[in-house]
């Protein structure tokens, strides 16, 4: 049987092929009698980074590709990876040969542009193709949390070879404010910082915690993961050709996020529950991308010749990685309504729509009420003193009329 046939048959951890129960029977005994395993073969398989990145530039800086990238085996196979920091610091292999380039801690740029981002130069070697996952040639970019381990869900995009491509970032923060640590995890459906630890990954994050918790599922069906799956461990085993019935049964594991639902879910979104309670993270940050590409020629260049010097571009790809912009949206994660905020918008909603409110309740009622009864008895007090009046004047009008006459005294006689 030849290597090649033997390539085909180890691609079997992506299900993407069908083989004879024979082939796959005659491979692990070639395996087990060349003391290796489905990890240890993909790994002499795979290309090194070196002979696939050519060139290497950090803002606007020549630096050594093998400073900035390390070799990372994901679920995506193994992969050339700059500014991880996902994994819990095991390393292995060529991370402690290579380990005093790496840094201590991601790397960050303040600026934005395609020469003040990260720029490679990668060759497609596409003489050396016998079989792949796509029917095409080139890489796929995966674009990712630097403390988020590479998976299926997340996005990528295709590089064509002889092709210079443009790979534009928008980044988004989103934060949660100190009121949700008051709400209990099921009510607000997120972790808070530092509030679950994993024990593969460094931070919190649902891809994350999704990976661990189906490991752990098919490690109690299968007693072992796929190779590769997530980052080797010594209490989950890396499965093999004898364990390959358990898996394609148990495939469906791969693909679940959550838990069955029940009857109700659609009434009460509280039923919907994910599988190990793998809740989103309540900080966590998304990178936009958009890409551009054209044609690669060398001569078209002039500030890139020393980039290019003394290589023949035929195959090869370029690729830029930058911010579009020198600023980033910034999202509150925060309560949408408590009780205060609830009394404030129905006063509000009423006083707009019926322009009512507590003050307007007394006006009402002083209005309706009390003015009414005031304006009454002031008109009958008024009434009572006119008619008093007139009784006043009616009685000086109608007293008894008296007659005065003199008489002289001495009257004379005529």
């Amino acid at each position: 049987m030849s290597m090649s046939r033997y390539f085909r048959l180890q691609l079997y951890n992506s299900f993407v092929l069908d083989a004879p129960q024979e082939d796959f029977e005659f491979m692990q005994t070639f395996i087990e009698n060349n003391e290796l395993n489905l990890l240890k073969l993909q790994r002499n398989l795979s290309p090194n980074c070196e002979s696939e990145l050519l060139r290497c530039k950090w803002k606007g800086k020549r630096e050594r590709c093998d400073k900035l990238f390390r070799k990372v085996e994901t679920t995506q196979g193994i992969c050339c990876s700059f500014n991880l920091f996902a994994l819990k610091e095991r390393k292995t292999g060529d991370q402690r040969k290579y380990a005093h380039y790496f840094f201590d801690e991601p790397e960050h740029t303040t600026s934005s542009g395609y020469k003040t981002g990260l720029t490679v130069l990668l060759d497609a070697h596409t003489k050396d193709y016998l079989i792949s996952s796509v029917k095409k040639t080139g890489y796929q970019v995966l674009i990712h949390d630097a403390y988020e381990f590479p998976s299926s869900s997340i996005q990528r995009y295709a590089l064509q070879d002889r092709t210079e491509n443009m790979l534009s970032i928008k980044p988004r923060s989103t934060y949660a404010t100190e009121y949700l640590n008051t709400e209990k995890l099921h009510v607000r459906r997120c972790y808070l910082p530092n509030e679950r630890q994993l024990h593969t990954f460094r931070a919190y994050t649902q891809i994350n915690c999704l990976l661990e918790c189906r490991s752990q599922k098919l490690f109690h069906k299968c007693g072992c993961i796929p190779p590769m799956y997530i980052p080797e461990n010594k209490f989950w085993p890396s499965c093999s050709f004898k364990e390959r019935k358990c898996i394609n049964v148990n495939k469906n594991i791969f693909s679940s996020v959550l838990v069955n639902k029940s009857t109700n879910y659609k009434t009460n979104h509280y039923t919907e529950k994910y599988i190990c309670d793998c809740y989103p993270a309540c900080n966590f940050n998304l990178y936009g991308t958009s890409k551009h590409y054209g044609q690669l020629n060398e001569y078209f260049s002039q500030t890139e010749n020393r980039f290019f010097k003394q290589l023949k571009v035929e195959n090869q790809i370029l690729l830029h990685v930058f911010y579009d912009e020198l600023t980033a949206e910034k999202l509150r994660l925060d309560i949408y309504e408590n009780w205060i905020s609830f009394v404030g918008t129905f006063g509000g909603i009423a006083g707009l729509h019926m322009g009512y409110s507590f003050v307007s309740a007394f006006e009402m009622i002083f209005f309706v009420f009390v003015r009414p009864v005031c304006n009454w008895i002031t008109k009958q007090q008024i009434r009572y003193r006119i008619k008093r009046k007139r009784k006043t004047a009616a009685g000086a009008e109608a007293g008894p009329k008296t007659k005065i006459t003199s008489k002289p005294n001495n009257p004379t006689c005529t």
